[in-house]
This record gives structure tokens, C-alpha cells and sequence, in this order.
């Protein structure tokens, strides 16, 4: 599509994060439209490092064929699904062994979640929920 297009679009239906709007849409958003390693390439064909990996994302790099082949081939059979309601997945459990194996030796259990925001929460329960089976229910506040 056309990058003007695109930007047009972005304008009357995005919101981005951390973004002064009107300078972004003023200049045009800046559009990119491929990646290879540490690399990705804008809407104007210029190759930009990217510092940010992907906002830390993809700290292994873009295009990596392992990983291409890994995931294409989990996804053909199950591209996803939760550990709740006492179910799983086989690459679910043989990622929890591999990660306890190299984690220190008081971490015998990997919890899963799929965000930042998630696994905040997460800890959260999980401290309140060690308290109350410790006897300390009254312990429920957090300070940061």
C-alpha cells in the first residue's frame, strides 16, 4: 500500500504510545515495512539499526530461519493454548523443565504469562496467596 495511504490511516485510526501526535503526524508517521537481523527498513528503503530489538522483543534478531522453521511448525499443530483448568501443552512443560534446569536451584516451578502488566499481577496473588497459607492473611498490602 501506499505509504501517504498508510499514513493517512495511522492518523485517523492509531493511537501510539509515548507519542506527541500532532509533531508525529505532521512530519508523517515513519512506516516500517521489513527486517533482517538487527536491521529493518523503513517506508523510503533507508536500513536502520534497530537499538530497541523490537522494543526488546526480539533480542535474537529479525529473520532468523530456526526460529521461522520452530514456530511454523508449532503452529501447524497448535499455535496456542492455556495452562488453566488443569491442561497444558507438551512444549508448555519440556520450556518449564529446560528454564528450572538453568535457573537458580530455590526456583523449582516457571509460571507463564503473556505480558509485563500479567506477570505483575501474577506475583502479586502469588505473594498474597504464600501469606495466607503462612498464617499472615492480614499482610495483603504492598509497598514499592
Amino acid at each position: 500500500m501506499d505509504p501517504k495511504r498508510l499514513q493517512e490511516l495511522d492518523r485517523k485510526f492509531h493511537l501510539h504510545p509515548f507519542t506527541h501526535h500532532g509533531e508525529m503526524h505532521a512530519q508523517g508517521t515513519h512506516i516500517i515495512k521489513a527486517s533482517e537481523g538487527i536491521y529493518v527498513t523503513d517506508e523510503t528503503g533507508k536500513q536502520l539499526i534497530d537499538g530497541l530489538a523490537g522494543l526488546w522483543c526480539v533480542n535474537v534478531g529479525y529473520g532468523r530461519r530456526e526460529i521461522i522453521d520452530a514456530v511454523h511448525k508449532q503452529m501447524e499443530n497448535l499455535a496456542f493454548y492455556p495452562s488453566f483448568f488443569n491442561s497444558t501443552t507438551e512444549p508448555t512443560i519440556l520450556l518449564a523443565e529446560r528454564l528450572i534446569k538453568i535457573a537458580p536451584k530455590n526456583l523449582t516451578h516457571a509460571f507463564f504469562s503473556n505480558s509485563g502488566s500479567e506477570a505483575n499481577e501474577t506475583a502479586l496473588k502469588l505473594i498474597r496467596g504464600y501469606q495466607k497459607l503462612k498464617g499472615r492473611s492480614k499482610k495483603s498490602k504492598i509497598l514499592t
